[in-house]
């Protein structure tokens, strides 16, 4: 969580000169450290280059200082980059680190800041002007133990010599807590770490005071980029793709896939054809999740902006993201994009996703276009328990030398889902320089490309993004797509209806890839079957969704289901059968439906697919249920409560003289439940009479 970065200044800079909060410290004491073994708390996930080096001067982390830590105070350390990272200056501060003890579970608000030396006491140097300062961020201790709290500043900045690291702890930290600072062993070293918690006692020397002295150096560091070597920035924008038809509304999603960590925020513009460019909007937290397959995924949703430009006309556009810094521009990408303000996609209003129908029912649309010509009406039939056919692998399998093998969930989730198109004829999916690829070789490539090792996990814009390249290179067969917070009938109406394969991201404990494979039947429950990284083996796992938050149990935990990449391919169709069309809207978009081929207990999916007066399509669909259970008595067929002769003759009439079917639709002729009608049903029904059959099926 965190706070705008103007509040912070205006704190932090209030208490560079005065704190607010007086308050008397408690009767300090320092206890050794027996095992300085640190977990690192980072309030966002690290993606910087690999030249990062650490400014540090502590001889080791010796003694823990108990009944110290108030709150509402500010720490201090003098760092010099040039003692410990070659070719040092100009040097880019991009994060600040400071250990603490806790004894029990917390929350904390902490933010850093790098300030100035004051140049009039070179002898004993002393903070001086604020340089950079960062957001403040809530912090969740889980329990007790040694943490690195690790803040990254918002914009990094550069120095050309020696500052000062500040950390600051905001709102008081309870007692029982026992919250602690960490030293080192040489108390020789003044004029180096500082505290500041009262306005009228001022920074004092942590070292050299008259409260109480601390045996060592406060162990407080940076973290950043030496000899002016950070990697250029660059922007991309990730969706929507060239080119693309969007209707109505749309999501912008780009990416700084140098992780140079100079992005202060992303602004998003459009421009009409030949015109000037009008700002969208700007999205100042590129948070993203890590998903490392061990711990919490972490939030955000990466540089990220929801586009509604339905009051626009109809044509092209260029659509542009900038990456700025705290200097000026960074960065830009820009694409070409056409925008349909009122799309041709007949919205099915009734019935909705979910639905159990049987009798008869008018379907109702509704249409934002004004030029639309005709809606038609698909039906697609599955039957329970579906699955696509994805193989099975498992993390334990990869690694290097054995080890990190639990980053390679989002490389193994979206092999197995190229692979399946592979096997559906789009075989450039594997290969490589004309040799045929394995899927374990498959899974490396794709985990070099998501640069998994070097991030410690999978970061969704490079998972997204490597896919997209991987798919270029190999000739472009698949559009790649994405949906934030699926729901179940989201995943089931682009898994099972249009056959595309798909690969779930799941925040929370442990963040991991999953790939779908299918679906399953159980009774008050809906249920997507995955392909379990951690096992290597199929699972079946109940779905909800519950104030629009979607979460499945997998491994006896439930997590949430962030976003759900997808692959559809290019040239692929899909069979269904046309059921009719509505070619009318003049009393507004609706269609009658009759039911009597529909099977008992069958999933449907209901397709509108709307065409206007230009050509353009578009569609809409709802996953349906064909279940009469609570609707008839099972051979009732004259309705009238009871089954007898008189409904047999129905039933005789029916199959022998084109006479009427059975209330509710011919389906209900199947009285021994084979699927098909004939006589052996009529032989079924007088069995029952008789007693020597049970009850008929429908």
């Amino acid at each position: 969580m965190r706070r705008p970065p103007t509040v912070i200044s205006l704190l932090i800079i209030l208490l560079s000169t005065t704190l607010l909060y007086g308050a008397d410290k408690l009767q300090p004491t320092a206890r050794k450290i027996d095992n300085p073994v640190t977990t690192d708390l980072r309030v966002r996930p690290n993606l910087l280059t690999a030249d990062t080096c650490s400014v540090r001067h502590d001889n080791g982390m010796v003694w823990q200082i108990d009944d110290w830590v108030l709150g509402n105070e500010l720490y201090k350390n003098y760092l010099d980059p040039s003692l410990t990272c070659p070719n040092a200056y100009p040097f880019m501060v991009t994060e600040i680190r400071m250990p603490m003890v806790f004894a029990a579970a917390t929350v904390i608000y902490v933010s850093v800041d790098v300030e100035a030396v004051d140049p009039t006491t070179p002898d004993c140097p002393f903070p001086d002007t604020i340089i950079a300062i960062s957001s403040e961020y809530e912090v969740t201790v889980p329990g007790a133990g040694l943490y690195d709290i690790v803040v990254p500043l918002d914009v990094p900045v550069t120095v050309e010599g020696p500052f000062f690291a500040g950390f600051f702890l905001a709102g008081a930290i309870p007692e029982t807590v026992g919250a602690a600072v960490i030293t080192d062993s040489d108390s020789t070293v003044l004029c180096r770490s500082y505290n500041i918690w009262d306005e009228s006692i001022g920074y004092i020397d942590l070292l050299n005071n008259t409260i109480w002295n601390f045996p060592g150096r406060l162990v407080l560091y940076a973290s950043g980029i030496p000899g002016g070597s950070a990697t250029t920035p660059e922007g991309r924008i990730l969706t929507p793709a060239m080119d693309e038809m969007l209707f109505g509304w749309t999501t912008i999603w780009a990416h700084e896939p140098s992780g140079s960590g100079l992005v202060e925020y992303m602004s998003f513009e459009y421009a009409p054809e030949g015109g000037q460019y009008i700002e969208i909007g700007r999205d100042y937290d590129g948070s993203t999740p890590l998903r490392d397959g061990i711990g919490d995924a972490g939030t955000g949703d990466g540089f990220l902006l929801g586009w509604n430009f339905a009051n626009l006309s109809e044509g092209p556009y260029t659509l542009r993201t900038t990456a700025w810094s705290a200097q000026g521009l960074v960065a830009a990408d820009s694409i070409t994009i056409q925008l349909e303000p009122t799309p041709p996609v007949p919205r099915i209003l009734a019935p909705v996703d979910g639905t159990a129908i049987c009798a008869d029912i008018t379907v109702l649309m509704f249409v934002p276009d004004e030029n639309l010509n005709r809606v038609d009406l698909y039906l697609h039939e599955t039957e329970p328990g579906y699955s696509c056919g994805l193989e099975t692998l498992a993390m334990s399998q990869f690694g290097v030398a054995g080890e990190n093998s639990e980053y390679y969930s989002a490389p193994i989730a979206a092999a197995l889902a190229l692979k399946l198109w592979a096997g559906r004829g789009y075989t450039d999916l594997m290969t490589d320089s004309l040799a045929l690829l394995t899927t374990s070789e498959l899974v490396q490539r794709l985990a070099d490309r998501f640069q998994v090792i070097a991030n410690n996990g999978a970061v969704d814009e490079l998972v997204f993004s490597g896919l997209i390249d991987y798919c270029v290179e190999h000739g472009d067969p698949l559009k790649i797509g994405f949906v934030r917070d699926p729901d179940y009938f989201a995943i089931r109406r682009l898994v099972e209806d249009e056959q595309q394969t798909a690969m779930l991201a799941l925040g929370g404990t442990p963040g991991v890839w999953l790939a779908v494979d299918g679906f399953n039947e159980i009774e008050s429950s809906y249920v997507v079957r995955v392909m379990n990284p951690y096992t290597g083996a199929m699972d079946d796992c109940t779905i909800n969704t519950s104030q629009g938050v979607t979460s499945i149990e997998v491994n006896g935990s439930r997590q949430r289901v962030d976003m759900m990449i997808s692959m559809a391919g290019r040239n692929w169709t899909v069979a269904r059968d046309w059921l009719g069309q509505d070619d009318n809207g003049s009393d507004g978009w609706s269609w009658f439906w009759s039911l009597e081929s529909m099977t008992q207990d069958y999933s449907y999916f209901l397709r509108a697919v709307g065409t206007d007066a230009g050509g353009l399509s578009g569609e809409y669909a709802v996953n349906l249920t064909f279940d009469c259970s609570g609707y008839y008595i099972e051979g009732d067929y004259d309705n009238n409560g009871s089954t007898n002769v008189a409904d047999l003759s129905i039933l005789i009439a029916f199959l022998t003289a084109n006479g009427p079917q059975p209330f509710g639709g011919g389906w209900r002729a199947d009285a021994n439940g084979d699927h098909h009608i004939n006589l052996a049903d009529v032989v079924y029904y007088m069995n029952y009479l008789f007693g020597s059959a049970p009850m008929p099926c429908y």
